[in-house]
């Protein structure tokens, strides 16, 4: 009952997920560099949106409101 259709876009021997990117604050890298999972809303078409990022223990990566960019 929690499964869902995923799309995707295979070439030859490459599978991609779509979307295949997540933007965030410039910054912010360092919140999700141990990323593991992508956490996506899906729509009654079928159609999926990637919301966000989560780490190996599968919960959503959330940086601190408060966080401020880490410049060089």
């Amino acid at each position: 009952a929690k499964e869902k259709l995923l799309r995707f876009h295979r070439d030859s021997w490459r599978v991609r997920v779509v979307p295949n990117s997540f933007m965030f604050q410039e910054g912010h890298s360092p919140y999700y560099d141990k990323a593991k999972y992508g956490v996506f809303k899906f729509g009654r078409e079928g159609n999926s949106v990637l919301v966000g990022l989560a780490g190996e223990d599968k919960k959503l990566i959330t940086p601190p409101v408060t966080a401020p960019a880490v410049l060089p």
